[in-house]
């Protein structure tokens, strides 16, 4: 599903919104999602999502789950050595 409705290169909230509809992402959380992703994504703040503005977005995320996978890991290695059960 193209989020990019009028194919101008870029996301905007209206075509957000309607993405997330169509997602059947609930509409009490929808406004919410909408907020976060601008606030994270809209680095120049002109109220659109670029292509690089949203690689950018998806680096940083991906970068934060591998340290948080990593440090998941290291707590297990720890919790082994110490011979904790984990239930």
């Amino acid at each position: 599903m193209q989020m990019d409705m009028d194919n101008n290169g870029c996301v905007d909230r209206q075509e957000m919104e309607r993405f997330l509809t169509k997602k059947n992402i609930n509409e009490k959380y929808r406004e919410e999602i909408i907020d976060k992703l601008f606030q994270d994504a809209d680095l120049d703040r002109n109220g659109t999502i670029q292509l690089d503005e949203f690689v950018e977005l998806y680096w940083q995320t991906k970068n934060q789950l591998v340290e948080k996978e990593d440090e998941l890991k290291r707590l297990i290695i720890s919790l082994n050595r110490n011979k904790i059960a984990i239930d």
